[in-house]
């Protein structure tokens, strides 16, 4: 909360222009304050979504699968409350109950991030990490952010993550796609430009307001910064 609480003074500081227009914070859906949490973030006005890992359970063995956590599922019917989006991440096998928790909410707006972690190369697991992609792009309140290929390959190149960004786009349509950084992490295998610069060139054959969405509009319009 005092982390919000900074980015909207920054925000507020006539030479900062209003950046950032918007802020996705922390909130542990799982615990009994998650509602008393989400209030105090949402007293600043550029406070948008709400961001929690749906994979933290298989990283962090001490960590609760939020399957498993009634209060979790009580508490998350609060973003419609507070008028919240979702952003989350999801391994292909867990990608089913995403699209179960997205379809239960369709008041609520859901993004996936990371491009859905496609971790490995080898035939069997894309094909798996494309029928769970597919099983979210069902579901007309959830959208994308193409970003950390350096979780997937640090020596990452335009040409080896071409695949992964055209399928998630032809996927999810190019309305439901946003381009991200996943910085300051990214910064370990390429720079801000380097990552930007090899998106461009991978939708450089893109009609122009097809790339303005994935660059700009859509970030704008999901986010709700158009106002």
């Amino acid at each position: 909360m005092r982390e919000t609480r900074w980015l909207q003074k920054v925000a507020d500081e006539p030479a900062s222009r209003g950046f950032p227009h918007a802020i996705v914070a922390y909130a542990d859906l799982g615990a009994h304050n998650a509602e008393e949490v989400l209030a105090a973030h949402c007293e600043s006005a550029n406070m948008r979504g709400i961001r929690q890992s749906l994979i933290q359970h298989k990283v962090d063995p001490a960590a609760k699968d939020p399957r498993e956590s009634p209060v979790w599922a009580n508490n998350f019917r609060l973003m419609r409350k507070f008028n919240l989006s979702f952003d989350t991440q999801l391994f292909h096998p867990d990608m089913a109950f995403g699209a179960e928790l997205v379809g239960a909410h369709p008041d609520v707006q859901f993004i996936l991030t990371h491009t859905g972690l496609p971790m490995q190369k080898d035939a069997a697991y894309l094909e798996a990490w494309r029928g769970g992609m597919r099983k979210l792009a069902e579901r007309p309140n959830i959208a994308v952010k193409i970003s950390g290929f350096g979780f997937i390959d640090r020596a990452w190149t335009t040409e080896s993550i071409r695949p992964l960004v055209l399928e998630t786009i032809d996927i999810f349509g190019a309305d439901r796609c946003m381009f991200a950084s996943n910085f300051p992490v990214d910064s370990l295998c390429a720079s801000f430009h380097t990552i930007f610069g090899g998106f461009r060139e991978i939708v450089r054959g893109f009609p122009a307001g097809e790339q303005r969405a994935l660059f700009h509009d859509n970030a704008l319009r999901i986010y709700g910064m158009e106002h």
